[in-house]
């Protein structure tokens, strides 16, 4: 089957390329929807891993696909998406994008700046809690006011399990289980 696929009917469907033909062909053929691609996380954290966005980038997202052209390689006929929308055609809890889950949170940066966009894999995020809630009740603070105030302590910490990113034995691009884009 593999000699039957040429190389023209591979690149209509794959962006392929050396390390430094890729981000120009991507530029290329996504036509600037995005500037940045960055998916790499381990192979083995992917299923469990989701996008993390600033919630003002969502209007944006429905525009990303990945052109088709007709046979001849003259005109564009379509596209196919990247992106797809919660409870549609994904059939997902989520909107995904290149099939994982898209969670917007008004934690990330502002569109452009780095960190807008992070691509997590957080069962790689240890936690560690020290003890049980603790509550506390105190009538003191303002008796005359039959006022009670209450205290409720929970300690818990946490820290990425990988303290530097990864080399593939066999590549040269660094994994990590977090990964954000760059500023652009």
């Amino acid at each position: 089957m593999a000699a039957e696929i040429t190389d023209e009917m591979l690149d209509e469907f794959a962006v392929v390329g050396t390390y430094d033909e890729l981000v120009p062909r991507l530029k290329e053929r996504c036509g600037g929807v995005f500037d940045t691609v960055l998916l790499d996380l381990p192979p083995r954290l992917r299923a469990d891993s989701a996008f993390f966005i600033n919630q003002e980038l969502e209007p944006q997202f429905p525009q990303m696909v990945v052109k088709v052209k007709n046979v001849a390689g003259s005109e564009n006929v379509g596209g196919a998406p990247i992106y797809m929308p919660a409870n549609g055609l994904a059939g997902q809890q989520y909107d995904t994008l290149f099939g994982k889950p898209v969670i917007p949170i008004e934690q990330c940066a502002a569109i452009g700046d780095q960190g807008d966009i992070f691509y997590l894999a957080l069962r790689e995020y240890l936690l560690i809690r020290k003890g049980a809630l603790e509550t506390a009740e105190s009538i003191h603070v303002r008796f005359l006011y039959g006022e009670n105030t209450f205290r409720f302590t929970y300690r818990i910490n946490g820290a990425p399990a990988w303290k530097a990113s990864l080399t593939p034995y066999k590549g040269s691009l660094g994994v990590s289980p977090f990964v954000t884009l760059d500023a652009r």
